[in-house]
């Protein structure tokens, strides 16, 4: 889409859709991976009103570690903040539970991806959890009060992605 001058017919927009007077930069859509433009239609030429796209609402992401501490655990929470971090487009803030589940339930929360650049590259070789961890298990019942709880906090902070490190058994919780 480079070199386009003001007024000349964009092909693949649409019949008769021609730039802004004033296009905003070219910008790179993630989502679909084209490149975007915004245009009006040709009956709306002249006009100072513009429709602006709607801005996508962020989601949070929220990490826990829990289980015995393993050689890769802080490496992998790493690598959950760096690539949260990285899409910074569609990703608002990475927060850590401190000591798990448990830790979340009482409102134990961090933010990681406010670490420094520094600090972040030294989770990788830190020994033990980093957020510490528990041995607290979710009921088996799904209809139990304290689901209902944890997906309320989950809407407050907009967390979008859930992401809970551990050996065999916090994979079951």
């Amino acid at each position: 889409m480079t070199g386009i001058k003001r007024g000349t017919r964009l092909w693949g927009e649409g019949s008769g859709y021609y730039p802004l007077a004033n296009p905003p930069s070219l910008g790179y859509n993630t989502l679909s991976g084209r490149e975007h433009i915004t245009c009006v239609p040709l009956s709306a030429k002249g006009k100072t009103t513009e429709k602006k796209e709607k801005e996508p609402m962020k989601k949070n992401i929220i990490v826990g570690q829990s289980g015995g501490p393993t050689a890769v655990i802080n490496a992998s929470l790493y690598g959950v903040v760096r690539e949260g971090i990285s899409q910074g487009d569609e990703i608002g803030k990475v927060y850590g539970m401190i000591h798990g589940i448990e830790g979340f339930m009482a409102g134990r929360v961090t933010e990681l991806s406010a670490l420094p650049s520094e600090e972040l590259e030294l989770l990788k070789l830190t020994p033990a959890a980093y957020l510490g961890s528990c041995r607290y298990k979710l009921p088996e019942d799904l209809s139990h009060i304290c689901y209902q709880e944890l997906f309320e906090k989950f809407r407050q902070m907009d967390i979008g992605f859930f992401f809970y490190m551990g050996e065999n058994d916090p994979m079951d919780r």
